[in-house]
């Protein structure tokens, strides 16, 4: 079963756009991968205009084979360069972008609160991480600065 997130990032106008990411999203992965290697807007919104994530890495990276097949013991290559897999640009569906927006950053909380993922992330104006889990109670969803201590297991 996938740790399923949400990544996102908050605008200067208010307005927050998210994607899907579909494996790996808990703190010691996707969370640690976006402090470490996701930390300015261009980047960031580099990210989202790729879409849905299957599984996200260092880099954006280059199209490649979504499922790759390679022998026991050797990594695809989105492995071995880091490359993020996107389901558009490297999968079966290359329409399946599905980045949302909402008007501002309670709208994104209503619209996270709703869709039943594992973990949360948004990048606020202010240049932080932010996050929250799954343990959201009724209309709460309690953002946290996201640290690297967050991301140890």
């Amino acid at each position: 079963m996938s740790t399923r997130s949400h990544i996102a990032i908050e605008d200067t106008d208010g307005t927050v756009r998210s994607v899907y990411c579909q494996h790996d999203g808990s703190l010691d992965w996707v969370g640690k991968i976006l402090l470490n290697h996701y930390t300015n807007v261009a980047d960031i919104n580099a990210l989202l205009d790729m879409g849905k994530i299957s599984e996200l890495r260092a880099t954006i990276g280059e199209k490649h084979v979504f499922n790759e097949r390679v022998p026991f013991g050797q990594l695809k290559t989105a492995d071995q360069k880091g490359w993020t897999t996107f389901y558009g640009r490297d999968g079966c569906r290359p329409d399946d972008i599905d980045t949302r927006t909402c008007k501002n950053l309670d709208a994104w909380k209503n619209f996270v609160r709703s869709v039943g993922l594992d973990y949360f992330y948004v990048f606020t104006t202010d240049g932080s991480w932010m996050f929250a889990k799954d343990d959201i109670v009724g209309d709460t969803v309690n953002l946290k600065p996201l640290t690297l201590k967050d991301c140890e297991k």
